[in-house]
């Protein structure tokens, strides 16, 4: 989605041990991301929802 940004993803993904550990740090964010966004959506008000759309949430707002 981010243009260039595959040949940064190119480059990291070249060094050893790389993939192991980018799959290790997001399955650890995963845990962590419903408490992510309900801070932001505490620090942003109720309408913060409606407003940040799938940046909130990806899976939402892409599909329909």
């Amino acid at each position: 989605a981010l243009p260039r940004w595959w040949l940064l993803a190119a480059a990291v993904q070249a060094l050893p041990g790389a993939p192991w550990l980018a799959e290790r740090a997001y399955r650890r964010f995963l845990r962590w991301r419903p408490a992510l966004q309900a801070r932001a959506r505490r620090l942003l008000g109720e309408g913060a929802e409606a407003d940040c759309g799938a940046a909130c949430d990806p899976d939402r707002g892409r599909h329909g």
